[in-house]
């Protein structure tokens, strides 16, 4: 990439704008977890699109549950993680190699 030095300039302030903006996020989490208000679910994703999964999920979440007047006091925050699920065919293929 050929970076001139306002695009330099430019790349850095980006660059140290979002790693802020990490610590910021780490600080709140790290508080939410010490107040016990965070909820973190793990979940498998194998494949299509975990954006949309997420999306929908946090839709349901804030029309289902903050609209509870006794639940929304909890002032509780949500985090969900994924872990890889390799797909079937992929762990058959490595298990057949371990044979041959």
């Amino acid at each position: 990439m050929n970076l001139n030095r306002s695009t330099y300039l430019s790349f850095r302030n980006e660059l140290f704008r979002c790693i802020d903006q990490q610590k910021r996020d780490l600080f709140e989490e790290q508080q939410l977890q010490k107040n016990h208000q965070l909820i973190q679910l793990h979940y498998l994703f194998d494949w299509g699109s975990r954006c949309q999964f997420n999306k929908k999920f946090y839709q349901y979440w804030s029309t289902i549950l903050e609209q509870d007047p006794e639940f929304k006091k909890y002032r509780l925050k949500i985090k969900l993680n994924t872990k890889h699920c390799y797909s079937s065919n992929t762990l058959l293929a490595r298990s057949n190699n371990t044979y041959l």
